[in-house]
């Protein structure tokens, strides 16, 4: 019998494991796939998430200095060398988490799928059935497994990516050290695609509503269309796709723990329903677990106010934000056009222009980022002109 059964390892489980495994509990982190296996992520790592967590050299692939923001028609460069984000292999540092989490005490089973949650007598099952006294739901976006903890999840955006090689001195001359982020409805239903550098190579990708048809061609379309940056790229294969995909959750769960499990990361919807951004969430929800579950196991504090601490940290001045300005920026009509408005007066407002630098590298709370957007919500409304009848209610 264990003292923390952990159930997946990703960042949020990996780090949860290691904090647990550090305070002397015997912790069980059970991950599905094979060590090393190809992980759908476009690789970015805010600021914020590298402070929580410094990433060794050796899974860095690019140091972030810029991003450059596309609307349709325009384009807008936003970055300072001393706010620096990163891009890494997913595969690489996911499995440097779980390494980590390892050499700390945890004891991790690879090709272990949970297939049943049983919490009366607190047990999971995989090929064996194990005990402990708490289970942590890390498992990302799965209905299956949100049934076996009587919780659900009814939204979620769906990402689907490529990766391509490229030389390094070609993707250090197309691109640089600078994310391409494209708010395009052509291409993207919801949220943005995307061009991310990598050492030798690139991650390609767009977000899209789960209802939205075509996903594939309109990747296609993507790549066929930015060929300046792609021409003679190869796709990279994984498992015998070239094509990946995967799920993230538009909000936080309503419920995210009871009398014996905690959920978090992407489990509990805990990723940024802006950028999609999640490994800051996951690693700050990771650690709170781990807090909660001590107390919990050493004086009998209920798990209840693991609630209380994430939304004291998470929610209040940072995901609460961040859904006004999904509320704001996507699932309308004139999500290009209000794009267009953005990226416009940030060529030639600092106020604006520093509010997307912070949007992409978290170094401040989604609070303060909505508060500078919203000190040019006149500017924004003189821009849109007729728009800004349907717009309006969304900016107030």
């Amino acid at each position: 019998m264990y003292d923390v059964t952990v159930t997946g390892g990703g960042p949020a489980g990996a780090l949860c494991a290691e904090e647990l495994a550090k305070k002397g509990f015997s912790c069980l982190l059970l991950e599905k796939s094979k060590p090393k296996r190809y992980k759908a992520c476009a690789g970015g790592i805010s600021l914020e998430a590298f402070n929580l967590k410094p990433v060794p050299d050796y899974i860095v692939e690019r140091k972030i200095v810029l991003a450059r923001i596309y609307s349709p028609l325009r384009s807008v460069d936003v970055g300072e060398r001393d706010e620096p984000g990163y891009t890494v292999y997913r595969t690489e540092y996911d499995q440097w988490l779980r390494d980590q989490a390892q050499d700390k005490g945890a004891e991790i089973h690879y090709e272990e799928k949970v297939r049943k949650v049983t919490l009366k007598s607190c047990t999971v099952k995989g090929k064996k059935e194990y005990k402990s006294h708490v289970i942590v739901g890390a498992f990302g976006v799965c209905p299956c497994l949100y049934r076996e903890f009587g919780v659900s999840i009814s939204e979620w955006v769906q990402l689907i990516q490529q990766e391509f090689t490229l030389p390094e001195e070609v993707v250090s001359e197309r691109i640089g050290n600078s994310l391409e982020i494209y708010f395009d409805s052509t291409y993207a239903t919801w949220g943005y695609s995307w061009i991310f550098p990598k050492k030798e190579g690139v991650s390609v990708g767009l977000l899209s509503l789960p209802r939205t048809v075509r996903k594939k061609e309109r990747l296609t379309h993507f790549v066929n269309d930015h060929q300046s940056k792609l021409k003679g790229a190869t796709p990279k294969k994984f498992e015998k796709k070239y094509t990946f995909g995967g799920f993230i959750p538009l909000r936080p769960l309503e419920k995210t723990c009871g009398e014996n499990f905690v959920l978090v990361g992407d489990s509990a919807g805990f990723c940024d329903p802006v950028t999609y951004e999640g490994i800051s969430s996951a690693l700050k929800s990771g650690r709170i677990a781990a807090d909660t579950i001590e107390r919990y196991l050493e004086h009998g504090h209920p798990l209840s106010s693991y609630e209380d601490e994430w939304r004291k940290e998470l929610y209040e001045e940072d995901l609460k934000y961040a859904q006004k300005l999904q509320n704001l920026m996507y699932g309308h009509n004139l999500s290009d056009k209000l794009a267009e408005a953005v990226v416009d007066i940030a060529n030639d407002d600092k106020d604006m222009n520093t509010a997307l630098r912070w949007l992409l590298n978290r170094k401040k709370p989604r609070k303060t980022v909505y508060n500078l957007i919203m000190k040019k919500k006149f500017t924004l409304l003189r821009k849109l002109g007729l728009s800004t009848v349907r717009l309006l209610p969304r900016l107030m």
